[in-house]
């Protein structure tokens, strides 16, 4: 009896070592066919119900190894990294503004007629501007492109403390500026079979019918 016992017992955790490789084999080639999608997905543009414009994009899938092999290769990415225990998202964009031709006439022309350029390029926008005794145009505002890096995770407070659930933006153009940031974090409940209430009794059982 004790034979049997033993026998069962290797038999169940073979059986569940086996079903663990095998279920995680299965999840990484998804995930490896599922980061390929995602690689030549390209960014797509919709407007929702309430109108809207929403950007749409799949999303890789990477492990802790993965994320820390991509940050060394990447400074900004590896900035925004600082100070968190346990990365669970990060998303990186880049917005761009522009205007494209504002004219705004003057109330009552100048009776002087004249025409002006104007040309402003630095760090943060640049602008054109036309001015003439009627009024002034500007034929362009642009915004230089905003790349923004937002993670959310364990961010580690202090050696002591527990760390905290946490979200952050940052922006490379010092005139975007985040407010009212509502961070959520969806939690999700294992499935039935994934829980070892389920998977253990499953694997004695299954044991016991193979040592018949």
């Amino acid at each position: 009896m004790k034979k049997h016992i033993i026998y069962i017992s290797i038999i169940v955790v073979l059986f569940l070592l086996c079903f663990n490789q095998c279920s995680l084999r299965r999840q990484n080639q998804n995930r490896y066919e599922s980061n390929y999608a995602a690689q030549l997905d390209s960014t797509n543009y919709y407007r929702n119900k309430i109108g809207e414009i929403v950007s749409t994009k799949m999303s890789l899938s990477l492990t802790k190894d993965e994320l820390k092999r991509a940050a060394e290769v990447n400074e900004r990415l590896k900035e925004s990294l600082k100070g968190f225990k346990k990365t669970i998202a990060v998303l990186q964009t880049t917005q761009s503004v522009k205007y494209d031709t504002v004219y705004v006439p003057f109330e009552k022309p100048i009776d002087c007629t004249f025409s002006k350029t104007i040309n402003y390029d630095d760090d943060i926008l640049s602008f054109s501007q036309v001015i003439t005794n009627n009024g002034f145009t500007t034929p362009k505002i642009n915004l230089k492109p905003n790349n923004q890096d937002i993670v959310f995770g364990w961010k580690k407070k202090a050696i002591f403390k527990k760390p905290t659930l946490t979200a952050e933006i940052t922006n490379s153009n010092k005139a975007y500026t985040n407010h009212d940031l509502k961070p959520i974090v969806i939690l999700y409940d294992r499935s039935w079979y994934e829980k070892p209430t389920y998977t253990i009794p499953i694997g004695f059982l299954f044991g016991v019918v193979l040592s018949k």
